[in-house]
């Protein structure tokens, strides 16, 4: 079962300005409560992602379509303990990163 007993398990959510990811957050919060640390990320400022009200953490961050979003994304995952990525819009997905060879195949 997900997670173990005493882990918190960090899931970082992209694109948090949407109700997409709201209900997910919402969703994640009500079901695990505190037992998951969640991160969410947008290109808007934190006052204006409704998603960042039920998260731990939020991250400001490039357009996917910057070239800065794929250094931004693999950077903010080394540097942490994120367990799960969910990208929400479809060209965050990972065939996106693979194929600018911004993060290691697996």
């Amino acid at each position: 079962s997900w997670p173990r007993m005493g882990e918190r398990p960090h899931v970082w959510i992209t694109a948090a300005g949407t109700a997409t990811t709201f209900g997910l957050v919402r969703s994640l919060r009500a079901f695990f409560g505190e037992r998951v640390r969640l991160t969410v990320s947008d290109i808007f400022p934190r006052q204006l992602v409704p998603a960042a009200l039920l998260a731990d953490d939020f991250l400001q961050g490039p357009r996917v379509d910057s070239p800065d979003y794929a250094p931004f994304l693999s950077d903010r995952i080394a540097r942490s303990d994120v367990r799960l990525l969910v990208p929400i819009i479809d060209e965050e997905g990972f065939e996106h990163l693979l194929a600018t060879g911004e993060l290691p195949a697996p």
